[in-house]
């Protein structure tokens, strides 16, 4: 039998997104034992089946229809307004809970959290206003407070929420909270159970009782700052505010910012301090508001254009400096642009050593190459002329042209990322500037993508993302290199020349890295070494070492502390006479570097040796490209940065054994009994 003493009324407001009203809706099971829910799904106009995804998901909630679009607090005081008034809904009576609960739908609830919460309700009677802890993206992120802390400030919540809010749209919101010790206050002040100014309104349960004193919602703000404005009038009612000692909540909304958001602060902030304050913090607010309309007019403006007016883009100009890797991962994407505008002159800007593998792609009409002063290692002083006249040059070039687009396919880890692609943004005069909005610090991009650093997602797919925003067909995935004839004939020769059985096992091996982090990321040759000799000792295979000029030392090394003898190609090569060379290898062994995706680009079956590199964003290739990789999971942050590393821990772990097998693996699946040495 229902014991409406021990029940809770639900409210979820639905967003644009279906996958997070499930996982919300998932997560109430999770979060409950004994207590007794009755969940409401508010249908804002979601744009998707509302009904299926309940059906699905948590079938016995109930939906509540709306006729039009509506903000925060008009959508939830349907379910308030029922503290004075109850309504009959599918023959439940949700006027009878004692408490309600307020949920965006972009949540994650952590275990026994509405238990939690309302059984502090229950123990603190003075308590209107309960929320949870709520983390940022992940459940690995430090803890944000669940609302303001009663710690007195000289700032108002609009002025706050306002300089946070331009803070943010420059991209450097994360910096100055790490710089301000914002977390570990937060902490501090939650763990001595001092109690909050408000309850965000991401998670708030809210005692019934307290809704006859406080009122409903003030349905002005549409969207922000609402819940502090009911936070503020509970408090002034008499009740109190608190955070409930482990509740959880994973909120994945932080960050999301749609071009109207910055409207709706700005706005809900003057509505605000038109009700709390006074002459002289409402003329700053005013004033801040108006400084946030315009930065983000100017930041963020719809793509529609392009979409309804492909004919119009006639000039696109695509960034992405960095290693030989980085620009194959972008070849997907150049494919898509020239599908999606094949009238359009598509230029990229990439660094020289790089640029080789893209020469000859039919997706490129220009290749412009940035040069890096570190290019010129420790000869800075006597580079520097050279450096800055190249620099000249590129800048000449730009402003000479007009791009109607500029696409950046960096992901933004930290603010130095920003600096070059901000500048050659503004030099390439485009009025469409799209990238990647890496932990919101693309502010100076017109049209972001929303993007997180640490998101569990191939660099490949990033790419694709920014060019789907612009209506690209992104269903292939594959990179590519493109060899010329004559770099083929001549791998092919080399090739011919060395070896000459079709029926023996050929390993390639390219125990080496790019020359700025070879031995971080390089699994250590003795290892390559061994299993080498066990590869050959099992399959018969022949075993050719590769590598560029810098690291024939190296190979040779390694060839040194083989029991058999390999074939020494490096330093033999350009960067597609390899690729030509991998295109014969039956198996391709390295680590996380340019030859790596070269090999998958190529259709080789590849293994890559993962260290301290980020596995999850380029080692994730899919099944059907026959790559696989080899890592271990160790109690340290990965990836890692730490150019500085001696321990290698991560390396170390990798066994000749754990490479061996996952040989024997990829080998039986592509070739079965192929190779087996009789």
């Amino acid at each position: 039998m229902r014991n409406d003493n021990n029940l809770i009324t639900v409210s979820i407001i639905t967003g644009r997104y279906p996958e997070n009203l499930g996982r919300a809706l998932r997560s109430l099971r999770q979060a409950v034992e004994s207590t007794l829910l009755e969940v409401y799904v508010i249908d804002n106009k979601a744009g998707f089946d509302v009904k299926e995804v309940v059906q699905r998901n948590y079938p016995s909630a109930n939906i509540i229809k709306n006729a039009k679009p509506q903000g925060f607090g008009a959508n939830h005081n349907q379910i308030l307004k029922t503290a004075t008034s109850p309504i009959i809904r599918s023959g439940l009576r949700c006027g009878s809970a004692k408490y309600i609960l307020l949920l965006n739908d972009d949540i994650e609830l952590g275990s026994k959290t509405i238990d939690l919460m309302y059984a502090f309700m229950e123990q603190h009677p003075d308590v209107g206003l309960s929320g949870s802890a709520l983390y940022e993206g992940f459940w690995s992120a430090p803890p944000q407070t669940a609302g303001g802390l009663s710690v007195r400030t000289p700032l108002s919540p609009a002025l706050k929420t306002l300089i946070s809010s331009l803070v943010r749209l420059m991209g450097y919101y994360r910096l100055i909270r790490k710089l301000i010790g914002h977390q570990s206050l937060a902490k501090r002040f939650v763990n001595e159970g001092a109690s909050l100014n408000y309850i965000s309104g991401v998670c708030m349960l809210i005692r019934r009782e307290a809704i006859r004193k406080i009122g409903l919602f003030d349905e002005t703000f549409y969207m922000y700052l609402e819940d502090v404005d009911f936070g503020a009038r509970a408090i002034a009612a008499g009740w109190k505010c608190y955070q409930v000692p482990g509740a959880k909540v994973l909120h994945h909304g932080f960050s999301s910012s749609q071009p109207q958001t910055y409207r709706w602060i700005a706005r809900s902030a003057m509505h605000y301090s038109n009700k709390h304050h006074n002459l002289l913090t409402r003329s700053i607010t005013f004033f801040l508001a108006a400084v946030l309309r315009v930065a983000s007019s100017l930041a963020l403006i719809k793509h529609i254009a392009i979409e309804e007016n492909s004919q119009v883009v006639k000039n696109i100009l695509v960034m992405r400096l960095g290693g030989i890797g980085d620009v194959v991962m972008v070849t997907p994407v150049l494919r898509a642009l020239k599908s999606r505008f094949p009238d359009a002159r598509i230029t990229i800007l990439t660094e020289e050593p790089a640029a080789e593998v893209i020469r000859g792609a039919p997706y490129v009409d220009e290749i412009l190459t940035f040069s890096e002063l570190y290019t010129y290692r420790k000869k800075y002083l006597l580079s520097l002329p050279l450096y800055l006249t190249h620099e000249y040059q590129l800048i000449k070039l730009l402003l000479c042209r007009k791009y109607d687009v500029f696409i950046s396919l960096h992901i933004l880890y930290t603010w130095q990322n920003i600096i070059r692609p901000l500048v050659i943004g503004y030099l390439s005069r485009a009025r469409i500037r799209i990238g990647l909005n890496t932990n919101g610090r693309g502010w100076f991009l017109n049209v972001r993508i929303p993007d997180q650093a640490n998101q569990n997602k191939h660099i490949i797919e990033r790419g694709l993302d920014v060019a789907r925003s612009l209506g690209a067909d992104i269903s292939s995935h594959m990179p590519e290199v493109w060899i010329t004839e004559q770099d083929r004939n001549y791998g092919h020769a080399l090739f011919n020349k060395y070896f000459n059985s079709d029926n023996r096992l050929l390993i390639g091996i390219h125990p080496g890295a790019n020359i700025w982090d070879c031995v971080r990321k390089s699994w250590p040759i003795e290892h390559y070494a061994r299993l080498a000799d066990i590869l050959a000792e099992k399959y018969g295979a022949q075993v050719i070492l590769t590598g560029a000029k810098s690291e024939i030392e190296m190979v040779r090394k390694m060839a040194s502390l083989m029991k058999i003898t390999p074939i020494i190609l490096a330093g033999m090569t350009t960067v597609k006479q390899l690729s030509a060379l991998i295109e014969k290898f039956h198996l391709f062994i390295t680590n996380d570097t340019g030859p790596m995706h070269m090999g998958v680009a190529m259709k080789t079956p590849t293994i890559g040796i993962f260290g301290p590199s980020n596995w999850l964003a380029l080692g994730t290739y899919p099944p059907e490209t026959n790559f696989m990789m080899v890592r271990k999971d160790i109690n340290c942050k990965l990836p890692c940065f730490n150019m500085k590393c001696v321990s290698r821990k991560c390396f170390e772990i990798i066994t000749v054994e754990d490479v061996a097998k996952t040989v024997d693996t990829l080998i039986n699946k592509v070739y079965g009994n192929k190779f087996t040495n009789t």
